[in-house]
């Protein structure tokens, strides 16, 4: 909330020292503030670019092996492409079309050794954690998605937002601003007691 504010409350950013945003209500679930947009459609967009690239620094701040950093991020934003996504990646099918961005998550191969086969999911897993807790941060909602896409999709996901072939695509996540006066729901999702899923190995 307070990286935000100073960008959208206090214009500390490259947009210089003007107010996007008057608070007017209280938190809503730690969320987001209840405020009256004072902005254009055209300063909204660079708002919401600045607000990416911060939550990109965060995200960068993931460890990967041997400091490679061969994970690389595809922020899409053109919403004609979110339908294509969607259909390509079929576990989204009704909601994808209605995000804020998709994240498409990849590895950089040719930074990784033959035998590294393991490698370049790990990372691309570190990172993508990194960016649901920077997502979180700016109170944005994330979810990530099945990104095995199927058959020749992996291809035509590729062509669809440029990326090159010897990039793997590893992680996609779909992010979500929501207005922080709404309600909504979201499923239950227990976890397994940590005995049965921990092994102690220890000397007897």
């Amino acid at each position: 909330k307070i990286a935000r504010a100073m960008v959208t409350e206090y214009g500390m950013s490259n947009l210089g020292p003007i107010q996007y945003e008057r608070q007017t209500g209280s938190v809503f679930l730690g969320r987001d503030y209840m405020s009256d947009k004072n902005f254009s459609d055209q300063i909204a967009l660079e708002i919401d670019n600045e607000i990416i690239d911060k939550i990109l620094e965060l995200a960068q701040t993931a460890p990967s092996a041997c400091n490679r950093q061969a994970t690389k991020v595809y922020v899409v934003k053109e919403r004609k492409l979110f339908q294509k996504i969607e259909d390509l990646q079929l576990g989204c099918r009704g909601f994808g079309r209605n995000a804020s961005t998709f994240f498409v998550i990849t590895s950089k191969l040719a930074l990784y050794e033959s035998l590294e086969t393991k490698l370049p999911i790990f990372d691309a897993g570190m990172y993508t954690m990194n960016l649901l807790y920077a997502l979180q941060t700016y109170g944005l909602y994330g979810c990530t998605l099945n990104a095995s896409f199927p058959g020749d999709a992996n291809h035509k996901m590729h062509e669809l937002l440029g990326i090159p072939e010897e990039e793997d695509i590893n992680g996609l996540v779909v992010a979500y601003k929501i207005p922080a006066n709404k309600e909504i729901r979201v499923p239950a999702s227990p976890r397994r007691k940590t005995n049965e899923v921990s092994y102690i190995i220890e000397s007897k």
